[in-house]
């Protein structure tokens, strides 16, 4: 049998037995044991397991929250509701800010609303409604563990080592192409798809060490080096990201630094060490000690914005050389027998890590907002409708705006297709196939038949919206009643719920996705605004914890919009808007992560200057350029189809010729121009960080 039909049988199997098992003890309901085999079907053992583990971690103070607001609002309708709102907005948030727990907050939310249905109607029996759906959970739990590790087990074992060996063959192909051709990466389609792929690799790696971690106890030991490990690897694509748009020619890279080449040579002879510690093809060979040479005469004859082009692509090697070396001393540490590697200590695998102060995300917290407009949305329609689904409208609805704001490209509208083909078959079988049947052998099969075919023939959000349907359609309780009013009251109500939390995206912001892409443009250009106007000298002298938390704000979302802005546009039906091509938005996600790169570099290269600096006799010229670039960046702001960029780069061009006079007229070219002058070389890093970031806005 294939995988799909495997995996299919499998959760078929699983629902079978933990609905006989719920129908045999004479739980309260045993729906609810029948949506935990649900929820957690996922295509490998250890990811089950973990996913089960989370969801008894968050079953549990779902079920103390519930108790606790039934406690404190027994006879307020209005108390009850906004207690329950504020712990979906903190739950909704917090499964957003945290993505490895983040299914653990999503059960801690949806448990406490399922309680607290049933308590709304009839709080008297809200702790055995509590006890039973933890029971429920744990018993899915098993059911589920239980037939994914003795039937057709899928390990994870080795994933980690194969996204690892994946992520630095692809980091190594992505150098030797900088290194090839070091021009504009938005213009290049190589560079611009090794640096997507890098992306995704990274990110996979990540699943990989939950998903192994979960079921290895080997992984779990040693997993502080192997997070490390990833840190590093993030580090090394951030640094080819800053790379990518520091060096301007690759003659004038050559010119200024005679032993790159060699340098270059080391550099990729790490990459492959690295994957031959994977792989044990070749003993690894020891890292060569290189470093840059200067040469002074041909430092003399760039022009001084070259020199600092040179200045910050020497950097960046550096950085680059670092972190190869300590990337391959981590794998060797990972690589050997288990007595001879030694546990890293906390500093050393913190101290690739930068202290972060305390923020929120505005679309996490759109997201929490959605949920918590969903339910009060909910109890308002029942409450003063009381349309089919009575105080189910509280439940249902928020609960699927959860899953809408954990994914908010995905239009809940998705869901409303799938959700009514299921429902169709549930209610045909509750109608025509579930009163013919007299033993629980001949439910079972039944069960198992429908489950196995919405699995087999769906996939993604269709397979969860379709297992819920059917779920809902087939609806076997203990005492087994048929009603024709009943069925369709549940059909109109299901689809309803998703109806209404369609509704309530568009209130909270449009989710059309060419509509968020440029509501995230013009987020990343105010941003890049807030920054660039932050390097004036006259404010860094007299910053305050608040103005630094504002920056350190600024810098995540200039980092992170990005990433979801492209997130958002593979949501885009292109067809529509014939005019634009996917390509057009993925070389707009290369260059304005190019630019983010290029912002933290002009913030890192801020530094306290001496008198003599040239910084600051040229500070009224520095100040015109920037005041510039925030010219710019208020205009795309507001309006990401302003034509400023003609402007801007007539601007720079004229700016360019006379800086670089006013510079020589200051006796710089008959300075020394070594770059061991700490002095000179923070000067010509500030001013490369301003051509950077002029250049990158010009792509």
């Amino acid at each position: 049998m294939s995988t799909k039909t495997k995996e299919a049988a499998k959760t078929a199997l699983a629902f079978a037995l933990a609905y006989g098992l719920a129908l045999k003890t004479g739980w309260m309901s045993p729906v609810w044991v029948g949506l935990t085999v649900v929820v957690i079907a996922l295509p490998t053992a250890g990811q089950s397991l973990q996913k089960g583990v989370l969801r008894l971690s968050g079953t549990v103070p779902g079920c103390i929250a519930a108790l606790v607001i039934v406690g404190l609002a027994p006879q307020s309708r209005w108390l009850a509701l906004a207690l329950t709102c504020a712990w979906m907005f903190f739950t909704t948030y917090m499964m957003l800010a945290r993505p490895s727990k983040s299914y653990l907050w999503n059960v801690a939310g949806f448990t406490a609303l399922i309680i607290m249905t049933g308590a709304f109607e009839s709080p008297a029996d809200v702790f055995d409604r509590a006890s039973t759906r933890t029971v429920a959970t744990v018993v899915g739990i098993l059911i589920y563990t239980l037939v994914t590790t003795f039937l057709w087990p899928q390990s994870n074992a080795g994933a980690i080592r194969k996204a690892l060996e994946q992520l630095l063959g692809t980091q190594r192909e992505r150098f030797n192409a900088l290194r090839a051709h070091p021009s504009d990466p938005g213009n290049d389609s190589e560079l611009r798809e090794l640096q997507l792929r890098e992306v995704q690799q990274l990110a996979a790696l990540g699943q990989a060490l939950q998903a192994e971690g979960s079921e290895s106890y080997q992984v779990r030991e040693i997993r502080p080096e192997l997070e490390r490990l990833r840190d590093l690897c993030a580090q090394i694509l951030d640094c080819l990201d800053r790379l990518e748009t520091s060096v301007p020619t690759k003659g004038a890279l050559r010119a200024a630094f005679p032993t790159v080449n060699p340098f270059l040579d080391e550099i990729d002879a790490r990459f492959a060490s690295m994957t031959a510690l994977l792989t044990n093809e070749d003993a690894p060979r020891t890292p060569v000690e290189v470093s840059l040479s200067s040469d002074r005469e041909a430092l003399a004859e760039l022009t001084p914005l070259d020199r600092a082009a040179a200045v910050v692509a020497r950097g960046q090697l550096a950085s680059l050389d670092v972190l190869t070396v300590e990337t391959i001393e981590s794998m060797e540490a990972l690589v050997a027998r288990p007595a001879e590697r030694s546990r890293p200590d906390a500093c050393q695998t913190q101290r690739t890590r930068a202290k972060a102060l305390p923020g929120y995300d505005l679309d996490h917290l759109r997201g929490a907002t959605l949920v918590a407009a969903t339910v009060v949305a909910g109890f308002c329609l029942w409450v003063f409708v009381n349309p089919p689904g009575h105080a189910s409208w509280v439940m249902l609805p928020p609960i699927v705006a959860m899953m809408v704001a954990g994914r908010q490209q995905l239009s809940a509208k998705v869901f409303i297709g799938p959700t009514a083909i299921a429902l169709a078959l549930g209610i045909t079988i509750y109608a025509f196939v579930l009163p013919r049947l007299s033993t629980f052998a001949e439910l079972g099969v039944v069960l198992f038949a429908a489950m196995f075919a919405v699995n087999y023939f769906t996939q993604g959000i269709g397979q969860f919206a379709g297992m819920v349907g059917v779920l809902m359609g087939i609806s076997v309780q203990h005492h087994q009643a048929y009603s024709f009013a009943a069925m369709a009251n549940n059909y109109l109500f299901t689809l309803g719920a998703f109806v209404l939390v369609y509704a309530m995206s568009y209130m909270i912001q449009s989710p059309r996705p060419e509509k968020a892409v440029l509501y995230l443009v013009r987020r990343f250009f105010r941003s890049a605004g807030f920054l660039v106007a932050s390097t004036s000298g006259e404010r860094s002298g007299r910053r305050g914890w608040f103005s630094r938390w504002r920056i350190a704000w600024h810098r995540r979302e200039l980092n992170g919009l990005p990433d979801k802005i492209q997130a958002w546009s593979k949501a885009i039906d292109y067809w529509a808007f014939p005019s634009t091509a996917p390509d057009r938005d993925d070389a707009l996600v290369v260059r304005m992560r190019a630019v983010a790169n290029r912002i933290d570099e002009l913030l890192e290269s801020r530094a306290p200057m001496s008198p003599r600096s040239f910084a600051l006799v040229l500070a009224d010229e520095i100040r015109a350029w920037r005041i510039r670039l925030e010219s710019t960046l208020a205009d795309w702001s507001s309006n990401p189809d302003s034509p400023a960029a003609e402007a801007l780069g007539d601007h720079l061009l004229e700016w360019r010729a006379e800086l670089e006079a006013r510079i020589e007229s200051l006796g710089a070219g008959d300075r020394e121009l070594s770059l061991g002058d700490d002095e000179l070389r923070r000067f010509y890093a500030l001013l490369g960080g301003y051509r950077g970031v002029s250049g990158t806005l010009l792509a």
